[in-house]
């Protein structure tokens, strides 16, 4: 969350300050609006499934780049798999 910018950022536990932020959007809907769409925009963005599934599979070749060696071999392709994924395989 960007604040002011793709939403309205309060301190934990403080209902006084949610209850302002809700008034301010609820009094200005245009805002509303632009915070909406900025909001959408930035998820829209930084969450497609391309995305997660490489950040998982580099999560996940990191993990066996630190295992120990138990003879077990890990082969590993870069080569895009369909939107962008790679494939990570343990073999026996």
């Amino acid at each position: 969350m960007v604040p002011d910018v793709t939403g309205l950022l309060v301190p934990p536990g403080d209902a006084g300050a949610l209850t302002r932020a809700i008034e301010r959007v609820l009094d200005d809907p245009a805002r509303a609006s632009t915070l909406g769409r900025a909001g959408r925009d930035r998820v829209a963005a930084r969450f497609t499934w391309d995305r997660i599934a490489d950040t998982l599979a580099s999560y996940y070749e990191s993990a066996l780049a630190r295992a120990p060696a138990d003879g077990v071999q890990i082969l590993t392709s870069h080569v895009p798999l369909g939107g962008g994924n790679r494939a990570v395989h343990a073999a026996p």
